[in-house]
């Protein structure tokens, strides 16, 4: 803040008014010192008798100019002080407009964030080498087995043909003399077939029932883990809110207090000033 203000002074509506009457007395006397002139015009028209003056002149402006620009400078002066007063005043207005605290810009540094769930390669990275070799082999049989059991699969392809060619195990292409005769012979029976394809579509349900497990217990985690820290996401940004409100109401506070007593600060009437001020405050009255 400049040296503008103190204890005692002139409000800025006053300032302000005092300063248009300077300025209506300086532009006065700028007119008095732009018609200076020191050439009195006479005319005469050809056959007349005398001489008639059309344009005045006086040497008083050679005594009276000192002291008139003396007056002009004052008067400038004043309206400098008074209006660059004026001017930090509305600066501190608009400045202290949206008022905020050292203490609340520092909260607002700590605004809690919410931290991200765990992933499933984070749980499995957290595995023992066994865990992680157990799930990824689990998961490569039962895709395997998977693989060789399924409804195209070369187990179902073969089980079928299987039951077409012991139902019609002879089979002749072309006719008459380059007929060709084929014939099946099953080396398993449509049961053992069964039996292995009933093996292999238990096994793989153990498998992925397995692995299921594994799945699930990894859901688990990572459900616990979002719970817990939306929980404690929850409760800090809380605490941070219920700490911001305190703050932001204390520096309405402190906001309304500084305007008030930026409202009521005097502009100072420096010593050089005060004779100018009495002058005009006189003619203010």
């Amino acid at each position: 803040m400049k040296n503008f203000f103190g204890p005692q002074g002139l409000t800025s509506s006053s300032a302000d008014h005092l300063c248009n009457i300077a300025k209506n007395l300086y532009e006065s006397l700028e007119t008095k010192l732009e018609s200076t002139n020191f050439l009195e015009e006479y005319i005469t028209i050809i056959g007349a008798q005398a001489e008639t003056k059309v344009a005045l002149a006086s040497k008083d402006i050679l005594t009276t100019a000192p002291d008139i620009l003396k007056k002009i400078a004052e008067l400038k002066s004043f309206i400098a002080w008074f209006r660059e007063a004026i001017k930090e005043k509305e600066r501190l207005t608009q400045e202290n407009e949206y008022y905020c605290s050292q203490e609340r810009l520092d909260h607002m540094k700590t605004c809690p964030s919410r931290e991200k769930s765990i992933t499933r390669d984070q749980i499995i990275e957290s595995w023992t080498i066994k865990e992680q070799e157990e799930y990824l082999s689990l998961q490569t049989r039962a895709a395997v087995i998977g693989k060789y059991i399924h409804k195209n699969s070369p187990l179902a392809k073969a089980k079928t043909e299987l039951s077409k060619r012991i139902n019609k195990p002879i089979v002749t292409e072309c006719s008459g003399r380059d007929t060709i005769v084929r014939r099946y012979q099953p080396v398993a029976t449509e049961n053992e077939v069964d039996r292995l394809m009933i093996q292999l579509q238990n096994e793989h349900r153990s498998l992925e029932a397995r692995i299921n497990g594994i799945e699930h217990k990894i859901d688990t985690e990572i459900r616990e883990d979002k719970l817990k820290k939306d929980e404690a996401y929850a409760k800090a940004s809380m605490a941070y809110n219920h700490k911001l409100q305190q703050l932001t109401e204390a520096d309405s506070i402190a906001k309304l207090t500084k305007d008030k007593e930026i409202e009521n600060l005097k502009i100072v009437i420096p010593n050089d000033l005060k004779e100018i001020y009495e002058y005009l405050n006189s003619l203010g009255k």
